[in-house]
């Protein structure tokens, strides 16, 4: 798992978070992509013939957790929205996944902690639920060099 903090990892690659590590879930590369931090407990894994490349379905956008909580953790979830207009733009984005922790604090150092930081999975897709929700279709892994 990761031996880094989530800012010398995203440092290391050329990213910019949001607003700070301890504040936002996505960061940004000059070149536009976005490096995206989710939890392995909302990844489902998939197999679809017809889409080969889609190999794990993860929410990232949880509508009912937004309502609930969403200013509490309004820079998080503006730099989520940051990300995904990019998608939707057709701009690149990776995600990097993390085990859950074995406590409920969800925060970036919490995440760092329990993350392969060694690998990405790359975005190839979308899908927007009619309850708020927004899913991530990854491909598979790809090592952090490849980026």
């Amino acid at each position: 798992m990761a031996t880094q903090t989530i800012g010398a990892f995203l440092q290391q690659w050329g990213f910019k978070p949001h607003s700070s590590p301890v504040n936002s879930w996505d960061s940004f590369r000059a070149d536009g992509t976005a490096l995206i931090q989710l939890w392995e407990r909302h990844a489902k894994r998939i197999h679809d013939v017809g889409v080969p490349d889609r190999y794990l379905r993860v929410r990232c956008w949880d509508a009912a957790h937004f309502a609930t909580n969403g200013k509490a953790s309004a820079v998080g979830y503006a730099g989520r929205r940051r990300s995904l207009d990019h998608i939707k733009s057709g701009g690149a984005a990776y995600v990097i996944m993390s085990a859950p922790p074995n406590n409920i604090a969800l925060g970036p150092g919490v995440w760092a902690a329990h993350a392969n930081l060694e690998r990405a999975y790359p975005v190839n897709g979308l899908e927007e639920m009619t309850d708020g929700d927004v899913f991530l279709y990854v491909g598979s892994a790809v090592p952090m060099s490849d980026l």
